[in-house]
């Protein structure tokens, strides 16, 4: 006997969700964990920002450092 169609596309469909959820909440904690380090050089000058993400290249991606503080990656890499 086959199993239901829909029973497959909802359990897909959840599995999707869950996948997804899995991610957001991966990020989420990427950016609390970069927050509670920065919280000092949040209202800093960008140069000071710039050594923030010099400090903790080994830590944290620096895509994900520039966009929470407000700074770009191009300028980053000048």
């Amino acid at each position: 006997m086959q199993k239901p169609k829909v029973k497959v596309n909802k359990k897909n469909k959840i599995q999707s969700e869950l996948k997804s959820l899995k991610k957001e909440l991966a990020n989420a904690k990427l950016e609390r964990n970069i927050l509670e380090k920065c919280a000092g050089c949040l209202q800093a000058l960008t140069q000071v920002k710039f050594e923030f993400i010099d400090q903790h290249l080994s830590c944290f991606p620096v895509k994900d450092m520039c966009r929470i503080l407000n700074v770009s990656t191009s300028g980053y890499y000048k």
